[in-house]
């Protein structure tokens, strides 16, 4: 009868492994068979295995299969015959004379092959890191570039963000402190074989059937965490009310800013005005809106001109945050210049401007207020982003308009009183 059992030994407890199979073979099992890297080991019954004796040969530093076939030949003069090996670490040996003499063993061979165990284990946490490294390159790039952008996502983003980010830590952490452990094990294992010392078996780990449903619960767990933020971002998200007399949060909207006798036009598929306004939420910052608005209007006899507005207006739970929210936006509006930039000087069909520097001024019942202008040449009205920060509330406004500092006023007062 076949069977198929999980080695309960590290691939580095030679004297375990040994254990276990003389013991399997106490029990009327025959080794056939070691699956490599997966510790799988098919056996047979035979009531004749009670007899057999199992030995493990270290390979060497760099294994040549003429020096294998020498030692093999050389043991099976001895009494040993050569069943398997296990990836590249052991050859197994079998004496079926309970009076064989014991097989020789090379400590130092068996230092080397642990030396390897060792560079092998760190060489996983290196591809586990380029993996990971691969997967989050846009993050880390900004987390290099633009420091800041990282903690205001957390905060805006909270619930379907940091799920994800304490995922990866512990993946991190818990492989590198897991290549750690196992290093110094084997490297303590190591140093008693180069002083010719038995190291003995170690512990006994739990079988590989259980690990694989650990690493299963693992995977399943990983997509659970990441369908989760996918779920949560979605429910944080919501339309608001199309009148803005309906909404409950300081803004300004595009009509009140029109020059006075401004005549609307329908050039929006047949629409006047051109309107996009979603509200989210978030447990660090419960109240953020954004709402978009263009329309082209005429003054009397002057040509038709596109004015808009851009309003994101946020609250977190304390002026701290609010702080660290109001300098990842306006390191936010920066890097996208720098990036709209450079497709300028790749494209030179695209529309010049002049490039905007953030400028930093003071404002009367504002906390902090960063101020962008910039003009593009195929536009005849010029563009004004302001941030803003008055205790736990920020805001950017953004405004193609005449006037842009009547805007800021006018937000400014409604900030002031809400």
């Amino acid at each position: 009868m076949i069977v198929k059992k999980w080695c309960p030994c590290a691939p580095w407890d030679m004297a375990g492994i040994e254990r276990w199979l003389n013991e399997m073979a106490a029990q009327g099992y025959v080794f056939d068979r070691w699956t490599d890297f997966l510790g799988r080991v098919t056996f047979h019954t035979d009531p004749a295995a009670a007899e057999y004796r199992y030995c493990l040969d270290p390979i060497g530093k760099w294994p040549k299969e003429d020096e294998l076939r020498e030692r093999i030949a050389c043991y099976r003069d001895a009494g040993w015959r050569y069943m398997d090996k296990i990836e590249t670490l052991y050859s197994i040996f079998r004496a079926d004379d309970p009076q064989a003499s014991a097989l020789y063993t090379d400590r130092e061979s068996l230092g080397w092959a642990m030396r390897r165990l060792i560079r092998r284990q760190w060489l996983r946490v290196l591809v586990v890191l380029v993996w990971l490294a691969f997967l989050c390159r846009d993050s880390l790039v900004t987390a290099v570039t633009n420091p800041t952008l990282i903690p205001m996502r957390l905060i805006l983003h909270f619930e379907s963000l940091f799920p994800l980010f304490l995922l990866l830590v512990l993946l991190v952490a818990g492989e590198v402190s897991a290549a750690l452990w196992r290093s110094v094990r084997l490297t303590g294992i190591r140093r008693r074989l180069l002083r010719e010392e038995d190291p003995g078996p170690v512990r006994r780990r739990s079988s590989w059937g259980t690990q694989w449903v650990l690493t299963g619960l693992l995977v399943a767990g990983s997509v659970g965490v990441f369908a989760f933020s996918l779920w949560m971002d979605g429910r944080t998200t919501d339309r608001l009310p199309e009148d803005p007399a309906q909404w409950d949060f300081p803004h300004v909207t595009l009509a009140e800013m029109l020059p006075e006798g401004s005549h609307i036009l329908k050039e929006y598929n047949a629409q006047e005005l051109l309107h996009y306004n979603t509200a989210r939420r978030s447990v660090l910052a419960p109240e953020q809106y954004d709402v978009e608005q263009g329309v082209y209007a005429r003054l009397s006899s002057t040509a038709r001109r596109e004015y808009y507005l851009d309003l994101e207006y946020i609250r977190t739970i304390s002026p701290a945050l609010a702080a660290v929210v109001h300098t990842g936006l306006a390191d936010q509006i920066q890097a996208d210049w720098e990036d709209y930039k450079k497709l300028v000087e790749k494209n030179p069909s695209n529309p010049s401007l002049a490039f905007p520097q953030a400028e930093t001024v003071s404002h009367p019942g504002l906390d902090r207020l960063i101020r962008f202008d910039y003009h593009r040449s195929d536009e005849t009205v010029p563009r004004s982003i302001f941030v803003g920060q008055l205790g736990s509330q920020v805001f950017v406004l953004n405004v193609k308009i005449p006037d842009p500092e009547a805007a800021l006023e006018l937000l400014v007062r409604r900030l002031t009183e809400n």
